[in-house]
């Protein structure tokens, strides 16, 4: 007859303390052993960073392949999530304006203010129409703006001082532009036109 032996499981469990290396650096750090060899800290506060971030930006700003820091990809991400935050939960409007050598998209709390106000002078001055009005919730319209102008990259416009690409678009591609919001719209239960001016096209 044979007599099977089993081993307990917590006769196999180690007397040992298990080490823990994050708390064994933690400790290390505490008492001042890497005093003074990290450079991190002073590199992102020095004025080197400050001048090689710029040069960067400067750079990338231009470059409409880039999504990196100061890219105009980058910017369009920033604006989309800085919308999102700052209005969350709101209703807001995109507007599509006309002027005779270029279109602007952009977005706005309030489309009758930003329009007849702060627009009229360009509107005076360059001819601007209305072509479109678009309202929704903000995060949404944030997305459209943002897929819009992804989408027709290639034809953004510089502005005067040719440092960064704005939201105007060069007007050849005007009805493009109109045909991809619209249709948009139309798969959006969400979205809606609250003008549609497509005379001024």
């Amino acid at each position: 007859m044979k007599v099977l032996r089993i081993k307990h499981f917590s006769s196999l469990v180690s007397t040992q303390p298990i080490f823990n290396r994050s708390e064994h650096m933690k400790q290390l750090h505490a008492q001042g052993r890497y005093q003074g060899t990290s450079k991190i800290g002073i590199w992102n506060s020095s004025e080197e960073k400050r001048q090689r971030m710029a040069l960067l930006g400067a750079k990338n700003a231009l470059d409409k392949n880039s999504k990196g820091y100061g890219s105009e990809y980058a910017m369009r991400v920033n604006n989309r999530i800085l919308l999102g935050n700052k209005f969350q939960g709101e209703t807001g409007y995109l507007y599509f304006v006309r002027y005779p050598k270029s279109i602007k998209i952009g977005f706005s709390k309030n489309w009758e203010r930003r329009i007849n106000t702060q627009l009229m002078n360009q509107f005076q001055i360059l001819g601007g129409k209305v072509v479109a009005i678009i309202s929704g919730p903000t995060n949404e319209l944030a997305d459209l703006e943002f897929d819009t102008f992804i989408k027709f990259q290639k034809y953004t416009k510089l502005s005067k001082d040719e440092t960064r690409y704005t939201e105007f678009l060069d007007d050849k591609i005007r009805k493009d532009v109109y045909n991809f919001l619209d249709d948009k719209v139309k798969n959006n239960s969400n979205l809606k036109f609250i003008i549609q001016n497509k005379i001024n096209l």
